[in-house]
C-alpha cells in the first residue's frame, strides 16, 4: 500500500492540531499565522499528501511537513524542478513544481487581466562563467553538424 494512502497517517495529518478540524483542514494566508508577501506569486496545491523538503531534492531531501490538495503556498525561489514556498503556517520548503494547482487570486489585489508573473530569482538566469568555453565550443560544434 502506497505511504500516502496508509490510514494511520491519513489519521495522524487529520489529528494535527495546527489544521482547523471543524471544516476543510485547508491552510490560507487569510486565516494563517503568517500573511502573504507583496509581490509574490500564491498558488494552491494539486495533490493530497505533497511532501514538503528541507533542500530540493527528492531522493536526499528530508520531510519537514506536508501539505494537502488546496493548502495555499507563496512562491520564493525557484531552483531547477522546484520552489521554495511559504506556508501560511510560517514553515518554509521545497516542493516539485508539478505539485502546484491554481494560481490564487487576492481580491483586494488589482485586476491583471488574468496575467501572472513570478519574481525573477537567480535560478532563473543562467551564467556562461560556469562552463569552460572548450567544452561549451565543443558541445555547440557537435550539434552543429547534425544540424
Amino acid at each position: 500500500m502506497p505511504r500516502w494512502r496508509r490510514p494511520s497517517l491519513l489519521e495522524a495529518r487529520r489529528a494535527d492540531p495546527i489544521r482547523d478540524v471543524t471544516g476543510p483542514a485547508r491552510l490560507s494566508f487569510d486565516h494563517g499565522l503568517v500573511g502573504p508577501l507583496d509581490g509574490r506569486e500564491r498558488r494552491l496545491i494539486r495533490y493530497n499528501v505533497v511532501r514538503l523538503l528541507d533542500v530540493p531534492d527528492e531522493l536526499r531531501g528530508v520531510e519537514i511537513g506536508f501539505l494537502d490538495q488546496g493548502d495555499e503556498v507563496q512562491l520564493l525561489e525557484r531552483h531547477g524542478t522546484y520552489w521554495l514556498v511559504l506556508c501560511p503556517n510560517g514553515g518554509q520548503g521545497w516542493i516539485h513544481k508539478m505539485t502546484l494547482g491554481d494560481v490564487v487570486v487576492d481580491d483586494d489585489a488589482p485586476a491583471t487581466n488574468g496575467a501572472t508573473a513570478t519574481m525573477p530569482t537567480a535560478a532563473d538566469t543562467w551564467t556562461m562563467g560556469d562552463v569552460d568555453d572548450d567544452v561549451l565550443g565543443a558541445y555547440l560544434a557537435s550539434h552543429q553538424r547534425r544540424g
